[in-house]
């Protein structure tokens, strides 16, 4: 038990890295252009979210990348360690989606549906508790079922 705790704390981590690389590359890709989006019409509204997704992608790809390549380094120079770098090597790539839900999220505030992105963002956590509570027991990959559970909601939701 103590050696699937601390693999789910070590994959925590990792989320939380690229978490805070996703919001900062975000917040500064967004907040700029949200009266553009809010006095705009359907046309360019779906123009902004194409480029927008291109955007995010890119860093988060290249985080991924990055993280993928160099993992061990990385690890050793966070942790002084190089345990779970297999982990990391192995879940990376799942955390792709991860980069659009907050330009979504942006978006859906921006076009006055805060209502809506509330109560996406209130359901996907209750869910994304549920899941961990309940895969946590069944399975070694709880963590990353659970995220993919709620990425795919998040844009079942939004759209």
């Amino acid at each position: 038990m103590t050696n699937k705790f601390n693999d789910l704390i070590l994959k925590d981590a990792i989320n939380r890295v690229e978490e805070c690389c996703a919001e900062l590359i975000t917040m500064v890709m967004t907040i700029p252009h949200l009266h553009i989006i809010s006095t705009s019409n359907d046309k360019t509204i779906k123009e902004y979210i194409s480029k927008l997704i291109i955007l995010c992608l890119l860093p988060g790809i290249l985080v991924s990348t990055v993280l993928f390549n160099y993992c061990d380094e990385i690890t050793l120079l966070l942790y002084n360690t190089t345990i779970g770098t297999n982990i990391v090597k192995k879940y990376v790539w799942y955390f792709m989606p991860f980069y659009l839900i907050s330009p979504f999220n942006t978006i859906l505030l921006s076009t006055n549906q805060s209502r809506k992105a509330f109560f996406v963002s209130f359901i996907v956590h209750l869910v994304k508790l549920i899941s961990l509570f309940i895969l946590f027991i069944l399975t070694n990959d709880a963590l990353i079922i659970s995220y993919l559970i709620t990425y795919l909601l998040t844009f079942i939701l939004i759209f």
